[in-house]
């Protein structure tokens, strides 16, 4: 969760979930989860997770009432100390990836797997792109390029 641990520091405050959850449907929150509430600081966590998991964080949110402080310190330590799960990321037919963005520490490893029958690279690369408009890196990254694409 950024910014900060256990969302410090987000502006303007979003609600108390817990002493509001309770005024949403389970299919609002995950509307709400899924798009974010624009000028708040609610994201939009549907562009980096599948349904399944915005699921799952519709049915944390709808206990958040009966869990204490000191509950949720403990599940938020234990979550730290957990690796990251194995994370798929799916072309679509349309020909975009989801999730769209994903994240990971400079000491991580990234393993991509092309497993569909459609030929391409992963790259961040200008100089290398087709339209090199579709490539933006962030400040102070470097490119980098996965290969060559060919059909073997």
């Amino acid at each position: 969760m950024s910014p900060g641990e256990t969302g410090e520091g987000l502006t303007p405050e979003p609600p108390e979930l817990s002493e509001t959850v309770s005024r949403w449907s389970a299919e609002e929150l995950f509307w709400i989860i899924n798009h974010g509430i624009r000028m708040t600081g609610m994201p939009a966590w549907g562009v980096s997770y599948q349904d399944e998991v915005l699921w799952t964080l519709v049915a944390f949110v709808q206990t958040l009432p009966e869990i204490t402080p000191a509950a949720y310190q403990k599940m938020a330590a234990a979550v730290k100390q957990e690796p990251h799960e194995k994370a798929p990321i799916t072309l679509t037919d349309q020909l975009t990836f989801k999730p769209q963005r994903i994240t990971i520490q400079e000491d991580e490893t990234l393993v991509w797997k092309n497993t569909s029958t459609l030929v391409h690279t992963v790259t961040a690369d200008p100089t290398l792109a087709m339209d090199p408009k579709d490539v933006k890196l962030p400040q102070q990254a470097k490119p980098f390029n996965s290969g060559i694409a060919m059909r073997v």
